[in-house]
């Protein structure tokens, strides 16, 4: 009986076979074996038993009455079937609850706001610690920034004019050969360099002058034994310190001159106390310019500054504050190069006001209300509907009646619940006004909690970002002198440019060997030229570097620096001087050199020419393009007055606008006597080759920098507060579209199509399989409106506690597992 119990199936039928089996109702089946057994031993006769009393006879029973046909079983057997059902009804449910999926982080409907929530949560603490932290007052770093780009650009320039005017005097002594006459050497020199104090010829050996012009020149200034090299160092005397400059000559003899070390004078502000100096230790003050801030507080702040920068680093030291005008003093010091001097500026900068604490404060606690509202509007709108949903639906897959308490608001949820409904063979059509309740998208929920949260973000970038940032007037003078700085070093190094090719023309003339090839290389050590190369008739007879960028015109006569019009792709900027023998000597400038000046300024900066054309640009370049606007204004202005600073509209937002003029001053080349040189006179005409050459420079350049820099740019207190709520704003855009872009693509997509298959399933397709897409309640749902799809195309055999997510294709579709038996068929 037991084997044929398990072998009935799972709708209460038996297979025939199978009971068979069960029954043992198998004839080709050999019963065992049964051992045989030895003989019984003899028993004992039994002894006489008692006789039995005769019974009374029993007494006739009343008839039973008989039951009709179609009664109802009894109370008992109504009960016990019932509760069987009830049983199976469980069975299938618990059955079916280990096969459906169980959502496991990051699945499951209720994760992703709970994630946006803790998200938001983190949110409101940042806008705790980045918008409500309180700063103190204090100075703007934008004050210290502009200080210290200032006196590095200063010492940069008093490093490279002092380099500049130590090889000057070495070219002129090489010029003049071994042995120079003393009072010729000092001569050219003094001609040869700008700011010239004073010289001296010396014996190393007695220490006595041989030759002697101009002020007395400090030889105790000078190192030690020079071997031979160029020595340079600076003392500070009088108003301006000076820079003395040794070379070793032949015959055991020195050469000493004394020049003035060359400090550009800058533009001050004068509504801001600020004093400009050159110090020679911390304690040596050789050249000031400026109010003269010399008080106690003002020396100990540029002896920390001058102590911390250590010839090495540009320092900046805030000194002592200043309550009555809200003011602290700023010292910043620059070492120029290995001079031993310090370039110090020392400024009364402004305080500004530290940010309020309960701006941070307010933003986190609407953050955290916005949190709240989040969770409540997704889940009361989405997630709870969803689970109850998914609870029916494991209930009717099971067989067991649902009872509900009015339809859901959730539209898609709706209509799944009215799908699981006809499949458990409720027909009644559907009518939504009956229940009062009107169906809404789960979408509108999740797009409303998106809102709110986009909301908050746009509320504290309009009451938090509209405070506009106010440079201070300093940083504008000093972009002003910055600017200034960045047109000198460019006419320097035009200059500087015409006149090393004009003197290496004059001493290949005065050496009668032309140029050549190998000595033009010389020319490219300096890292200006790109390429260099000289022209007989136009005709190109020797180069050094890269390909000329320079066409096919003619290049004008004399000396000079020239920007070729032929070539519309890049500025071919050269220099260009006439050799005694009637060639051109031609060095191109490199574009990547000229450019690199340009991007010491902070922001956008370009060259424009007299006729408003685009020469170079930090950013973007487009050859020879037209500036607008500003850019255009200011060009004009500087080519046509001094050079100064002025705020004006950049792109639309406040800034700073600054411009200077390029000039390139001419060059003068001392008269250089050719050589005589046998050459046969049918070569060489006599007039081709001039007695001396006095070649005039000219430049035909007119051009002015332009700087662009917006406010924002700077670090000021108001634009590091902007940054902070833009970053918090961000963050909550983020976060909302996180909120949006996961419900949406995992778990409202999914929803809307096992929405759309339960209105198949409801008008009566019962083939379309329900596919599980997703790993939780959702997909729990699919398989549960599968599980009744099957049911109601097959019958309740379908039912809850066939194994199918979990089982392979050859899996059996039964609610009872079946028995396998060894015992072979008839």
């Amino acid at each position: 009986m037991l084997l044929a119990a398990r072998a009935r199936k799972g709708d209460g039928t038996v297979n025939s076979t199978e009971a068979n089996v069960a029954l043992g109702d198998a004839p080709n089946v050999a019963p065992p074996a049964v051992p045989e057994l030895g003989p019984m031993p003899d028993l004992a006769p039994m002894p006489d038993l008692a006789p039995v009393p005769d019974l009374a006879p029993m007494p006739d029973l009343a008839p039973l009455p008989e039951t009709a046909p179609d009664e109802p079983p009894p109370a008992e057997e109504g009960t016990s079937r019932l509760r069987s059902e009830q049983a199976t009804s469980e069975w299938r449910r618990i059955a079916l609850e280990k096969q459906l999926p169980q959502p496991r982080f990051p699945a499951g409907v209720g994760v992703p706001s709970i994630v946006v929530a803790l998200g938001l949560v983190l949110l409101a603490a940042a806008c705790v610690v980045f918008l409500g932290g309180h700063q103190p007052q204090g100075v703007e770093a934008a004050t210290i920034d502009s200080q210290r780009r200032l006196t590095a650009d200063l010492a940069r320039e008093t490093n490279a004019s002092a380099g500049y005017a130590a090889a000057t005097v070495g070219e002129v002594v090489t010029r003049l050969g071994d042995t120079p006459d003393p009072v010729a050497l000092l001569n050219a020199i003094e001609g040869a360099t700008p700011r010239w104090r004073g010289g001296v010829v010396m014996d190393e050996v007695t220490q006595t002058a041989v030759a002697a012009t101009g002020e007395p020149v400090p030889v105790a200034a000078v190192p030690g034994p020079l071997d031979g090299q160029l020595s340079f160092t600076a003392v500070g005397a009088g108003a301006m310190p000076r820079l003395v400059i040794a070379q070793s000559l032949p015959g055991e003899r020195l050469l000493v001159v004394a020049v003035g070390l060359a400090i550009r004078p800058l533009y001050l502000d004068a509504r801001v106390p600020q004093t400009i100096l050159v110090t020679v230790g911390p304690d040596r003050i050789a050249y000031n310019q400026g109010t003269g801030l010399y008080n106690a507080a003002v020396v100990d702040a540029v002896r920390s500054a001058v102590t911390t920068a250590d010839g090495r680093r540009v320092a900046s030291v805030t000194g002592e504050t200043v309550a009555a005008r809200r003011t602290a003093i700023v010292a910043t010091a620059a070492p120029v190069g290995a001079l031993g001097l310090e370039v110090v500026s020392v400024i009364e900068a402004p305080l500004v006001a530290g940010t309020s604490a309960w701006s941070g404060v307010f933003a986190a606690g609407t953050l955290l209300g916005v949190a709240v509202l989040v969770v409540l509007m997704i889940w009361v709108g989405f997630v709870w509907p969803v689970r109850r949903l998914r609870q029916s639906a494991a209930a009717a897959a099971s067989g067991q009646v649902v009872a509900r308490s009015g339809k859901p608001r959730s539209a898609e949820v709706r209509r799944i619940a009215a799908a699981l409904d006809v499949a458990g063979g409720d027909v009644r059509p559907r009518d939504d006004r009956r229940e009062g309740r009107r169906a809404v998208p789960a979408a509108w929920c999740v797009v409303a909690a998106t809102l709110a949260v986009l909301a908050w973000s746009g509320g504290v970038l309009v009451a938090l970002s509209r405070t506009s940032p106010d440079l201070p007037a300093h940083v504008g003078v000093d972009t002003q002198n910055r600017v200034v700085g960045v047109a000198t070093s460019l006419s320097d190094m035009l200059h500087n440019g015409l006149t090393q090719l004009t003197q290496f023309a004059g001493q290949q003339a005065a050496a009668g060997t032309g140029a050549r090839p190998g000595p033009l290389a010389d020319l490219l050590d300096e890292g200006r030229f790109r390429s260099v190369y000289l022209l007989d008739a136009g005709r190109l007879v020797a180069r050094v570097g890269r390909e000329p960028l320079r066409g096919a015109t003619a290049v004008p006569s004399g000396s000079g620096v020239h920007l070729d019009e032929s070539v519309e792709r890049v500025p071919a900027v050269y220099a260009y001087t006439r050799l005694p023998d009637g060639r051109t000597l031609v060095a191109e400038f490199d574009v990547h050199a000229l450019i690199s000046l340009l991007r010491r300024l902070d922001g956008r900066a370009l060259v424009v020419d007299d006729r408003m054309r685009t020469i170079l640009d930090t950013e973007g370049y487009i050859a020879f393009h037209q500036p607008a606007g500003p850019v255009r204004q200011a060009a004009a202005l500087a080519l046509q007055a001094p050079s100064r600073a002025a705020g004006a509209p950049v792109d639309g937002a406040d800034g700073i606008l600054a411009y200077a003029a390029v000039t390139v001053p001419a060059v003068t080349v001392p008269a250089v006597t050719v050589p005589a040189v046998t050459v046969p006179a049918a070569a060489v005409p006599a007039a081709a080759v001039p007695a001396a050459v006095v070649p005039t420079a000219e430049s035909t350049l007119r051009w002015a920098v332009v700087s662009q820099r917006r406010a924002s740019d700077h670090r000021l207190a108001v634009n590091d507060w902007r940054t902070h709520v833009w970053l918090v704003v961000l963050l909550g855009v983020c976060l909302g579209g996180l909120l949006l872009g996961w419900h949406h693509l995992v778990l409202l997509r999914p929803l809307r199509v096992l929405a759309a298959a339960a209105d198949r399933l409801a008008s009566g397709d019962t083939k379309s399989v329900v596919s599980p897409s997703r790993h939780d309640e959702i997909g729990a749902i699919a398989v549960c409106l599968d599980v009744c799809r099957q049911a109601r195309a097959q019958g309740p055999v379908r039912l809850g506690g066939a194994p199918r997510m979990r089982g392979t294709a050859t899996d059996q579709t039964v609610v009872l597992p079946r028995v396998l038996s060894n015992v072979e068929g008839p």
